[in-house]
């Protein structure tokens, strides 16, 4: 039995053969060698120049694919590069509540389409210099970071669902602590402390 994985990411996912051009040959890739292996059924939603999705009309662009396919076991997010490359002075941080928000807007906007233990969130593989970073001591630090914050993140995200589901019956309140301690910590471009999450719950819907 095979097990279907979707795969959702920039052109590391897509298989783009960077300034050369091209496409690496389906064997190459990693989703290729995912599906060559015979285990999993691999889709391929990688694109080139892919952000992590801020508006209404990307969000609804995934969630109605994934509606097309209801048997998917799991959906791996690989972004953050192209994110890094225009918030390089921002740094990682920010690109780490960027993805934060992606995850909890598409987790509470679509609930009956991805659940929480489907996703795999993976933090993109360090850039090297080229072009498109010419003067990166500072880019390939933040990539290095990335992979901590975005470990933050999963942790974070799954222990704080896991209670809200636990502790709040009313889904206007999972929503209201899910997305406000999500809104902080874009603000505060970091992820939230447990005292900071419990101020959270403690003051409860305006």
């Amino acid at each position: 039995m095979t097990h279907k994985i979707i795969c959702y990411g920039d052109s590391n996912t897509y298989g783009a053969c960077g300034f050369v051009g091209g496409r690496h040959a389906a064997d190459s890739r990693w989703t290729g060698i995912l599906h060559d292996s015979g285990l999993y059924e691999v889709v391929n939603l990688g694109e080139n120049g892919r952000e992590i999705p801020s508006d209404r009309w990307e969000f609804n662009e995934l969630a109605d694919f994934l509606r097309q396919e209801p048997d998917f076991d799991l959906l791996t997010i690989m972004l953050g590069t192209n994110d890094l490359l225009t918030m390089v002075r921002s740094g990682s941080a920010k690109v780490a509540v960027r993805m934060e928000q992606f995850l909890t807007e598409l987790l509470n906007t679509q609930p009956n389409v991805c659940r929480t233990e489907q996703i795999l969130l993976i933090a993109p593989p360090s850039t090297v210099l080229g072009k498109m970073a010419p003067s990166s001591a500072a880019l390939d630090e933040a990539c290095r970071e990335l992979g901590d914050y975005y470990a933050d993140i999963a942790v974070f995200m799954g222990k704080l669902r896991e209670y809200v589901k636990a502790n709040f019956k009313e889904e206007s309140q999972r929503r209201y602590i899910l997305k406000t301690a999500a809104a902080e910590a874009f603000a505060e471009e970091r992820v939230l402390t447990q005292k900071e999450i419990e101020e959270i719950i403690r003051q409860g819907p305006k």
